[in-house]
């Protein structure tokens, strides 16, 4: 089950996944972003293990910020209803 992050996890979330998004992202700043991803539970180990192994890279960076997208609208929406 996916663990709730941190506000500050996720405002890094959120600069990293512009980063990432816009291609302005360092290696270290992509790692970053599929680390935070997998610690919060949005990868699966199998998904984190490849992206580690450089297998299938692009593919599985381009569904975390599909992933990354969904859960940080929802994340607005959230605190907008409160």
């Amino acid at each position: 089950m996916p663990r709730e992050i941190t506000g500050a996890e996720l405002v890094r979330l959120t600069e990293l996944h512009k980063l990432v998004s816009y291609k302005q992202a360092s290696p270290a700043q992509q790692d970053e972003f599929m680390e935070l991803m997998y610690r919060s539970g949005r990868l699966t180990d199998n998904q984190y293990k490849n992206y580690k192994n450089g297998q299938m890279v692009s593919v599985l960076v381009s569904s975390a910020m599909v992933i990354a997208g969904v859960y940080l609208l929802a994340k607005v929406l959230e605190k907008a209803w409160k």
